[in-house]
């Protein structure tokens, strides 16, 4: 599979994870170098489908940063780190999420900053290349997702 091939297949991934952040979040993988590809073009979907999921209710949220512990950033991070390595699917991914949120006391976490910060910590720690997270972030930028793309960059880079 070429490397042009790879990189639609990853475009396609990260557009189809930009659906509305209100809706939710994270990704899969294989064995031969296309297999491989293909793993990371699924494992980037479904990133992508979670990120743009959360990214609707961010956008239009006000934030909740004061409930937003520590212990939460440190957990979501955590999840997010398993998440890549685990291949998880965006749903699981997303309940888990709310989950975490949840036991913090967290009711709107899809609307909290602090969330996709640490989604962009967990997706640096995970070693997510710069090159797939560049995807990543072009297909929120083209969702119009301002809010989300600075606070996953905020995130991603601050590792």
């Amino acid at each position: 599979m070429s490397h042009i091939h790879a990189m639609r297949l990853i475009t396609v991934s990260v557009l189809m994870l930009s659906l509305s952040l209100s809706q939710c979040v994270v990704f899969e993988a294989l064995g031969s170098v296309s297999s491989s590809v293909d793993s990371a073009s699924d494992l980037l979907e479904s990133v992508s489908d979670s990120l743009k999921s959360i990214s609707s209710s961010l956008e239009s949220s006000s934030g909740d940063d004061e409930k937003a512990s520590g212990i939460y950033h440190r957990e979501v991070r955590s999840l997010t780190v398993l998440a890549v390595k685990e291949k998880m699917d965006s749903p699981t991914f997303l309940r888990e999420v709310g989950r975490i949120a949840r036991s913090h006391g967290i009711v709107d976490w899809a609307g909290t900053p602090v969330t996709v910060q640490a989604i962009g910590e967990g997706l640096k720690e995970a070693g997510v290349s710069s090159g797939d997270y560049a995807a990543i972030r072009q297909s929120l930028v083209s969702g119009g997702k301002s809010r989300t793309v600075a606070a996953l960059d905020s995130g991603y880079s601050g590792m």
